[in-house]
């Protein structure tokens, strides 16, 4: 699959010893979803995904 130049911006933030939420803003349909999944994937930490689109959370 397919990663973007973020991607790898991303996992850069996310191995810093201070590490922030980062949230994914943009136009629908962008591949902000499809990046989360594959950060969650790659990184093997704890997470919880949630989606704004869900009815229940």
């Amino acid at each position: 699959m397919y990663k973007r130049f973020i991607f790898k911006e991303i996992m850069k933030r996310l191995k810093e010893k201070r590490r922030f939420i980062q949230v994914p803003a943009g136009p629908r349909q962008t591949g902000k979803t499809t990046l989360a999944r594959q950060l969650m994937d790659e990184i093997g930490m704890i997470h919880h995904y949630a989606s704004a689109e869900t009815e229940f959370l």
